[in-house]
């Protein structure tokens, strides 16, 4: 992509955002690796660290998707609950 005088091109990646994964349970790794356009991370958990905006937008959405999927199990799990009294 040719640029013209007005455009300046940003690199996503110099952005920076700061994050603190929760510890992770006993038996798992301490580091999650985190793959953005072939770039890849591992963040520490338990520690605040910067990340590049991608990486924690990544780990933001995913963070959500799990408490979206645990939302619905326990709704599931309600309901056949009640279904069964």
């Amino acid at each position: 992509m040719a640029q013209t005088k007005d455009q300046i091109m940003v690199d996503p990646f110099s952005e920076m955002e700061s994050i603190r994964l929760p510890k992770a349970p006993k038996g798992e790794p301490d580091t999650v690796y985190v793959g953005v356009n072939g770039r890849g991370y591992y963040v520490k958990r338990g520690q605040t660290v910067n990340i590049p905006k991608p990486v924690y937008e990544v780990l933001i959405n995913s963070m959500r998707a799990e408490e979206e999927a645990e939302s619905y199990e326990r709704s599931r799990e309600d309901g056949k609950e009640l279904a069964q009294i």
